[in-house]
């Protein structure tokens, strides 16, 4: 049955037996419902045996072959004619492909316009015999899936006995050929040893993919990855553009939206149509940071990133929810975001669009799944945390924000900000410039309008003060200008808050006010800051998300002993907001954090299309470690066995050899067990004879002390080394018929019935007066 020349020629003439092989199959059947991705469903199966036969076990029965496939076609209801390819058992001896083949043409060809395809694996792999038939459903399903049948090899000549290939009715598949049925199905043959035949019939995933895979939006992709070792993740990033299919991306979010047990590394990319945007990765310690929101100010640039954030549906949903609040405001966001609304005063513009802003991102993280374990606001953020506990509604956070910036355009100045240290020496602060944050009595942030506070700012430098000029917009938050408007602020308020609220302790505030309310927000706006105690009580490991520009937590970061992590809306990509908000997602990913990406974009509907991208082949291990692997050997069927005996005294199983006495025992303890462990047989039940033992030296036991042991299986001669040294040689063997005699009870040597004994004590006296002191351990009862 196996080839000569280890080739298997299925169907062909010089076909003469199979060549071995071998296969590692993993099939998964789930139900259709719950599938992403369905390679094929099975459309039938059945399976008969004929063992019992006449001509042997071996030897197929084309009647009961061709009965289970009347029977099969008859139960599926389907008229085998519409079969275009059979994946046959094709094993390559003579009589399998003969009644293989003979079966196939009468019942698939008989009424058939065109020439039935067949092929079989095992020309290409040979036969793997258990797992045949499933090599068999594999090359199925890559049938399917690339659209092409594979080609068999070393097919020349048909056989003359198969009538439907001489006669043209069947063909052998021997080149790439295009998969064209268009009822996706394909029938499987696999006969066992023994008479076992099976029959299956696949039908493809009729989903097929269009447009290559590219998603209908313009959305960036971000994909986030985890894996064992840097190569895990390159594997899935580096080649992402080229893969750039929304069924294959949405597979990646449904594998990595949580943590997977030992991926220590983290990666993302952001790729759209054109190519790959930005890619990241970083090792992670599976310790997740504190996660502390901030909401801060966005200045100018609220109006970019909104309007690249409408892209995503979610956000779009809460700006116009706030189009619909403000319709009856005389305010259209949509103008104010396209720059066609000049009568907006830019402070309105600047407060109110941040406050908005910060509104659809705190709904885009809901939807993300994304949970902070604490918030806080800087001044109008502190809407943003009332909205995001649930506090405020989305109307009355609208409403607030725009009573706000109402009524601060009315007193705002242009204005700019410095960090300044102190010299040590008394400082007074010129009319129009005040503190803003106090981080201690030397460090501070100051404020106020720019020609004064430059001024002030260059006396402070000649007096040798330490001035760092911070970048932000110049809208002044926390001064005493807003006191004012406390009363007509106030009121108005009310109106839109009318009740008083507990804050969560996880809503972190540099005021000591358990209750918010419209009192809270009103003198959040003007009250000097003391963040030191704040930042005091932050974990170490807290990481700052701001939604804001960077400046808020670059004012945290003052506060620190050491400068806490931050993500934020940074413009890394000055070009778009959209891809900001994406990088900040792919950095909570690699500190530990899911956000449920899939979330963001147009779902796919499952299962995924037929040749969608395959994940498993992605999938890179860690091999760093080494780990100590068990071989087992078949001692019996060795000429010479060589091991190695470790004996380290201190351990409990060598503890007893410090009491050893009698010299080079220990040595034919050692080759006695070895002995018995080489035949498979316990020392204890096994008798042999020792000759010709020859022991050249002592060994001087240490705290380890290696012995080499070889011995000659068929003649029993055997050594034993410690390092290049030889220290004892000779032979052992089991007791054969010619020694069986030792075995009996030696004589007395006495005829006497009357015979003395020395006892057990008189032994071990003996012994030691001939200085060989026995130990407790190594004495047992005896006679002599």
């Amino acid at each position: 049955m196996l080839s000569i020349d280890g080739t298997c020629r299925a169907f062909d003439e010089n076909g003469h037996g199979y060549c071995k092989s071998e296969a590692i199959i993993f099939l998964l059947l789930q139900k259709a419902k719950d599938s992403r991705r369905i390679y094929a469903k099975v459309k039938h199966a059945k399976a008969n045996c004929d063992g019992f036969k006449e001509i042997g076990l071996t030897y197929p029965s084309r009647e009961m072959e061709q009965l289970l496939l009347n029977e099969f076609y008859e139960e599926c209801q389907i008229n085998p004619a519409e079969i275009s390819f059979v994946e046959a058992h094709g094993p390559g001896t003579k009589a399998g492909d003969i009644e293989e083949g003979s079966v196939i043409d009468k019942v698939f060809c008989s009424k058939r316009q065109k020439p039935l395809l067949i092929g079989s694996v095992k020309s290409n792999m040979g036969h793997s015999e258990a797992c045949a038939g499933l090599t068999s459903v594999i090359k199925s399903l890559i049938t399917m899936e690339e659209g092409h049948i594979p080609p068999n090899i070393h097919y020349n000549t048909p056989k003359r006995e198969i009538e439907g290939l001489i006669e043209g009715r069947m063909k052998v598949v021997v080149e790439k050929t295009p998969f064209t049925d268009s009822n996706g199905l394909i029938a499987i043959n696999n006969f066992g040893f023994g008479g076992s035949n099976c029959h299956v019939l696949l039908e493809w995933n009729h989903k097929a993919k269009l447009n290559r895979g590219l998603p209908n939006d313009e959305i960036p992709r971000l994909i986030c990855v985890s894996g064992r070792s840097p190569e895990a993740i390159s594997c899935f990033l580096d080649k992402i553009d080229e893969n750039f299919d929304a069924e294959y991306i949405q597979l990646l979010h449904e594998v990595f939206k949580e943590n997977i047990e030992c991926h220590n590394h983290r990666g993302y990319s952001v790729v759209s149509k054109i190519g790959r945007i930005t890619s990241s990765w970083k090792r992670y310690f599976e310790n997740r940071p504190t996660l502390l929101i901030a909401f801060g100010d966005f200045g100018c640039s609220w109006q970019k990133i909104t309007n690249h954030l409408m892209d995503l549906p979610v956000f779009s949903r809460t700006i116009m929810d706030v189009q619909q609040i403000l319709n009856n405001r005389g305010l259209n966001i949509l103008d104010i975001l396209q720059n066609n609304n000049f009568s907006v005063h830019p402070v309105v513009s600047n407060i109110f669009g941040t406050v908005v802003l910060q509104l659809g991102i705190i709904e885009l993280l809901k939807n993300l799944k994304v949970k902070p374990d604490v918030i806080l606001g800087h001044a109008t953020g502190e809407i943003a945390c009332a909205y995001f506990e649930g506090l405020l509604t989305l109307k009355q956070a609208v409403l607030t924000a725009l009573e706000i910036a109402n009524h601060l355009k009315d007193v705002n100045e242009a204005s700019t900000t410095y960090l300044v240290k102190f010299n040590g020496k008394e400082v007074s602060l010129p009319l129009n410039v005040e503190i803003t944050w106090r981080y201690s009595d030397d460090l501070v942030v100051i404020s106020g309008r720019t020609e004064e506070t430059e001024q002030f700012v260059m006396e402070l430098q000649e007096n040798g003060s330490q001035i760092v000029h911070l970048d932000f917009t110049d809208i002044t938050l926390h001064s005493q200008k807003y006191v004012e408007l406390e009363l007509i602020l106030l009121e108005s308020l009310r109106t839109i808050i009318p009740d008083e609220k507990l804050r969560i302790k996880s809503w972190l505030s540099f005021r000591d006010e358990p209750i918010f309310s419209a009192d809270y927000l009103v003198k959040s706006l003007y009250s000097e800051i003391n963040p030191l105690h704040l930042m005091c009580s932050m974990c170490s490991d807290t990481l700052i998300l701001e939604i804001g520009s960077g400046k808020f937590s670059q004012l945290l970061n003052f506060a620190g002993y050491r400068p806490l992590p931050v993500v934020n809306f940074e413009q890394k990509n000055q070009n778009n907001g959209l891809v900001d908000f994406l990088n900040i997602l792919g950095n909570l990913y690699e500190y530990g954090f899911n956000p449920h990406i899939q979330n963001l974009y147009p779902k796919c509907q499952y299962p995924v299309s037929r040749g969608t991208p395959t994940i498993s082949d992605k999938i890179r291990w860690e091999h760093s470690h080494n780990w100590h692997v068990y071989k087992y050997t078949d001692l019996k069927h060795m000429d010479y066995y060589e091991g190695t005996i470790s004996v380290i005294p201190k351990d409990e199983e060598w503890n007893y050899i410090t009491g050893h006495v009698v010299d080079a025992a220990g040595y034919i303890d050692l080759i006695w067990e070895t002995f018995a462990a080489v035949n498979q047989i316990a020392k204890t039940e096994v008798t042999v004879i020792f000759e010709n033992c020859k022991f050249d030296r002592a060994t001087n036991l240490g705290d380890r002390t290696d012995f080499l042991i070889g011995i000659k299986l068929n003649s029993g001669d055997f050594q034993i080394n410690e390092g290049q040294m030889n220290i004892v040689t000779g032979n052992i063997h089991l007791v054969r018929g010619e020694n069986e005699q030792l075995l009996s009870p030696l004589s007395s040597g006495c005829e006497s019935t009357e015979v003395s004994y020395l006892e057990s004590k008189d032994i071990y006296m003996e012994l030691a007066t001939q200085r060989l002191p026995i130990q407790e351990r190594f004495s047992t009862d005896a006679k002599m």
